[in-house]
């Protein structure tokens, strides 16, 4: 059974909505905790006013606040992006090697047979003197998203000593759909992120990954 929530005739007062509500009440007793993000339509408009558009229905409503996270690690081979959008197993390994960076693992043990951490890059790397990782862990919009990515398309252009920067997205794991508006299949393959890298040339790769539905592949798109 498919709604259209956003149809002009699904409105309260019409019988179509009437109904649906009424089945809704009288079959499905659910009760669930929901992630609200809001973005005003005016800067003078507090976001918080959702919560209390909410509070004053009826509803339970808690304050979630993001984190943000700082790392810097030293003396870091970055491997350099592949020429073309087609090579995706080299674009695989790249996206790899981030998720290494991500949570602080040694991205160079001196030890091969390490149990821990075994990890070896085999692309190609620049020596660089640091790399900064930078972890905002929230619920956010389209439009903060893209904020922060028109900020980042600002900054990589004076940065000539660089090789690229990444933007890494990751939506949850239990969202009930992903890419296409295709079902999550929760607890076996719920990865639902994307990745762009921007050059200081202006150039863009942008990669994501879609493991839906049980066929993992990876999406790269060059501009």
């Amino acid at each position: 059974v498919r709604l259209d929530l956003k149809e002009s005739h699904f409105t309260p007062g019409k019988k179509n909505y009437d109904r649906v509500k009424r089945c809704l009440t009288e079959n499905v007793q659910l009760r669930m905790n929901f992630l609200v993000s809001w973005d005003p339509p005016e800067e003078n408009v507090c976001p918080s006013s959702v919560a209390a558009y909410l509070s004053a229905k009826g509803h339970k409503v808690s304050l979630c606040q993001p984190q943000f996270t700082k790392h810097v690690s030293y003396n870091v081979k970055v491997p350099v992006l592949p020429e073309s959008d087609k090579d995706t197993e080299s674009m695989l390994e790249h996206m790899e090697w981030l998720g290494v960076l991500s949570i602080g693992a040694d991205l160079e043990p001196e030890d091969a047979h390490n149990f821990v951490n075994s990890y070896e890059c085999s692309l190609e790397t620049l020596d660089m003197g640091s790399c900064t990782h930078l972890k905002w862990t929230g619920y956010f919009t389209y439009n903060q998203i893209h904020r922060l990515f028109n900020e980042l398309r600002k900054y990589v252009p004076g940065r000539q000593d660089i090789p690229w920067l990444s933007m890494y997205v990751q939506g949850f794991a239990d969202s009930p759909v992903s890419w296409n508006l295709k079902e999550h299949s929760f607890y076996t393959d719920g990865d639902n992120n994307y990745i762009i890298y921007m050059k200081p040339d202006g150039s863009y790769l942008s990669c994501s990954y879609i493991s839906s539905n049980k066929r993992p592949k990876s999406k790269t798109k060059n501009s």
